[in-house]
């Protein structure tokens, strides 16, 4: 192509640069059109040993409509202190990305017409960056990366960014925007006749059916990919008592979910056996096992476990269990005097096996005195297990809500199977740290390297009403950085979700009240949620 005609495109890309600008002044006309920019963390590089990583802008959206049209762009991207830039966008006719100083007035442009990847330094006076592209795409994907050219020792990257984690911690968060693939939904399913098995089916000589409503989900992922989902199945017809639990099984990374109903009863409760390749499914105080991932699974056997004394519940908790380190089985347990608001005491257990499913056996209680429900555990010590449960029951006798409870054993636990044991548990000092609205939430365990991380998700509010998943990690069980929300903010959820992580793979469920059962792949997000843990785990550790 002649140089003219390119020095001619390069014009125009910079006049386009120039003109969305003016637009996107104008806050009135960027809402009318829905202008979405993602922007996951603070762009800043957070460096922990030998793992480093850039603060970066991922899967941004935006669509912006100038003269002349098809138009896209982020918004102003902040590269004041940085001194290189790697970028790629799609093909486009006027596209690539421009410098801006500190008033937002245009400086430069590279362009990036064949779709290659751009490293560039960053102009020295340049203070904010765009990606542009010209496109007949709603929609368009991009990355960039922004890089400090020297190197820093721990002490200054603490210095230059406490302030800012502060003020993140205090509400400044991303917006996940997760691809959601319906699990349940209640058009999908019908029923009017309930089985001697409390199994929703349908009798051809009825001519009514009704539909049910999904909630309670849970899930895991096999070291194969299978994807298992559990949830409840609420019928809502007078006459017709009893829930049934019903699995989602999907070989296709969560595309597709085939669904079969599995028994009568409330709160599903799964472990997966990595070492055996096996799936429980603990119900009350029986379990069945499916050892074809997911396909087939026995009838149910007893646990020949007694409930403990002084109470009159005793059942799973709705979550996953775990496999501990040392291989040992272990699912939270709930147990309760009274219910719903007339409710006098609540703990939990852990129930475990340490033969692999052949015996099971249940810990110490946690204190009577302290209300704890709906209950998750995870390992946060090699062999140790936290449990992170639901309070706020007291509200119903006019104590206020203190968050969620945590206890940890008083004593470790030993990490010979045989031995191992829970005999008594204690409050840990991240008790009351995370607020909730009364509801279940998720926890889990992660390792990634040589760093091991908790994850935790819940409606982040205080209040009556479930909204805002919010999805935080901590590098010490301990202190907790929020990573972003989940979910629309302020859209009204049922709250109830499930994280999983498997070799390096993040995905989620939760229920929402329009449209059912979701499932999402959270992998995409892994570079925010490390980026937040590394920080977290600057700012948290001892000196």
């Amino acid at each position: 192509m002649n140089i003219h005609i390119l020095y001619r495109v390069f014009l125009c890309f910079a006049y386009l640069l120039s003109q969305c600008n003016a637009i996107c002044q104008s806050n009135d006309y960027s809402e009318s059109l829905g202008l979405v920019a993602h922007q996951p963390y603070p762009i800043k590089i957070v460096c922990d040993g030998d793992y480093t990583i850039a603060g970066h802008i991922s899967n941004t959206n935006g669509m912006l409509m100038v003269s002349p049209p098809n138009y896209s762009s982020t918004s102003y991207i902040e590269v004041s202190g940085y001194d290189v830039i790697e970028c790629q966008l799609p093909q486009s006719k006027c596209g690539g990305l421009a410098f801006y100083d500190a008033d937002k007035r245009f400086l430069s442009a590279i362009s990036s017409k064949n779709g290659e990847k751009i490293q560039s330094n960053i102009p020295q006076n340049a203070f904010y960056m765009r990606l542009c592209k010209r496109t007949d795409i709603v929609s368009i994907s991009y990355y960039a990366k922004l890089y400090k050219s020297d190197n820093r020792n721990v002490q200054a990257i603490i210095q230059e960014i406490h302030n800012q984690i502060k003020s993140l911690n205090g509400g400044l968060y991303a917006a996940l925007v997760a691809d959601y693939i319906t699990v349940f939904q209640r058009d999908n399913f019908a029923y009017n006749e309930v089985d001697r098995n409390g199994c929703h089916v349908i009798n051809p000589n009825i001519k009514e059916k009704y539909y049910s409503i999904f909630r309670i989900p849970i899930h895991l992922k096999t070291k194969h990919g299978t994807i298992i989902v559990a949830a409840e199945a609420k019928k809502m017809q007078k006459g017709m008592k009893g829930n049934s639990i019903i699995m989602a099984r999907s070989t296709d990374g969560g595309k597709t979910f085939d669904e079969s109903q599995m028994c009568r009863g409330y709160n599903p409760c799964l472990i997966y056996d990595e070492q055996h390749d096996r799936i429980f499914f603990l119900h009350d105080l029986n379990y069945s096992i499916s050892t074809d991932d997911g396909q087939t699974w026995s009838d149910f056997m007893p646990m020949n476990i007694e409930k403990p004394k002084g109470w009159e519940k005793f059942y799973a908790s709705p979550t996953t269990g775990i496999q501990l380190k040392n291989g040992i089985l272990a699912a939270p347990y709930i147990l309760m005097n009274g219910s719903g608001k007339g409710i006098s005491k609540n703990a939990n257990a852990v129930v475990y096996s340490a033969d692999f499913g052949k015996t099971w056996k249940v810990t110490a209680a946690t204190p009577d005195t302290i209300i704890a429900n709906e209950t998750t555990i995870a390992e946060y010590a090699p062999n140790q297990i936290m449990i992170n449960a639901r309070g706020g029951t007291e509200v119903h006798w006019g104590s206020p809500n203190p968050g969620r409870r945590v206890f940890v054993s008083v004593t470790p636990s030993k990490s010979d199977r045989k031995d191992w044991h829970i005999k008594e548990w204690k409050l840990h000092e991240s008790d009351k740290q995370l607020i909730e609205p009364i509801c279940n939430a998720s926890f889990i365990a992660c390792q990634y390297g040589k760093h091991r991380f908790g994850l935790f998700c819940n409606p982040y509010t205080s209040g009556k009403k479930r909204k805002n998943l919010m999805l935080q990690v901590s590098s010490d069980f301990t202190h907790w950085t929020k990573v972003g929300l989940l979910t629309p903010f302020n859209r009204e959820v049922y709250g109830y979700c499930s994280l999983n992580y498997q070799n390096g793979q993040l995905s989620f469920v939760f229920e929402d009240k329009e449209c059912g059962i979701l499932y999402a792949d959270l992998t995409p997000f892994m570079d925010e949620i490390l980026t937040k843990m590394v920080v977290n785990k600057i700012l948290y550790q001892e000196n």
